[in-house]
């Protein structure tokens, strides 16, 4: 047996950072996501995002599919790119996951029995942490994904984002106490009318909160049609009603955060 050679170690898959693993509704098939170090370079872009709007901890990834019975794994993006988050459809026949394979982050669709990918919409999604995913409404007609806010170019966003830290810049004390927060998840948006933009003031300090800056949207599978139902907000987490008739979401504030419904 001949040692490993430091190639080898470099570019050993791992899964990537909590991004979700999602299981077809009958239990045959999983999606999930893999990143390979070798293939995540991080000097384009900034330290957040790449040139495409890869997220740092993203870069280099690749969405497998295992055929649970059959034990069987087969990699669906094949290195093309950076693939993650997957997301089966309530019927389990389509698979929608993020990927900048076509040179930004956009929305993609994998028909399961017909074995063919698509682009879903050309407006480019903004995501930073893996759980930031896809969420399909219970009727599987549409899907819920946070998008670049829509008039900000990437150089405005990059301008949110805090500068890589000085190396004599000391670090702020932490303050050690523990506190706890409610906050009201009761108010309900009137969606007769177009939704106004939350208060956030974007010429503040920068902060990294900003990472999580997007614009809620839904996107119709048929058509790609795209509606933004809550614009420039820092969205953390988001899920539809039952009926699919309403968004509940989350959003990050420096002095808190609160959930809504839309």
């Amino acid at each position: 047996m001949s040692p490993l050679q430091v190639q080898d170690v470099l570019g050993v898959r791992e899964f990537a950072d909590r991004v979700q693993i999602d299981l077809t509704p009958d239990g045959k098939f999983v999606a999930f996501t893999m990143r390979n170090p070798s293939r995540a370079d991080s000097r384009d872009g900034s330290r957040y995002f790449s040139a495409t709007g890869v997220p740092h901890g993203h870069r280099g990834t690749d969405i497998f599919i295992t055929e649970v019975l059959a034990a069987k794994t087969t990699n669906l993006t094949n290195d093309r790119g950076s693939n993650w988050s997957p997301a089966w459809s309530p019927d389990g026949r389509t698979l929608a996951f993020l990927s900048d394979r076509d040179g930004q982050v956009r929305v993609w669709l994998w028909d399961r029995p017909r074995k063919e990918l698509r682009r879903l919409a050309l407006d480019p999604v903004r995501t930073y942490f893996g759980f930031e995913g896809i969420r399909w409404s219970p009727n599987g007609r549409r899907l819920a994904v946070k998008l670049s806010p829509l008039g900000m170019t990437r150089g405005q966003l990059d301008r949110l984002l805090p500068s890589p830290p000085s190396p004599t810049t000391p670090r702020p004390a932490i303050d050690g106490g523990v506190t706890a927060t409610v906050f009201d998840a009761t108010e309900v948006r009137d969606t007769s009318s177009p939704p106004a933009p939350l208060a956030l003031n974007l010429d503040s300090t920068r902060s990294f909160l900003n990472t999580e800056l997007a614009d809620l949207a839904i996107i119709d599978i048929r058509s790609g049609r795209v509606k933004r139902v809550v614009p420039r907000a820092r969205i953390m987490g988001w899920q539809w009603s039952p009926d699919g008739s309403r968004l509940a979401f989350t959003t990050r504030q420096p002095d808190g955060g609160r959930g809504m419904l839309v």
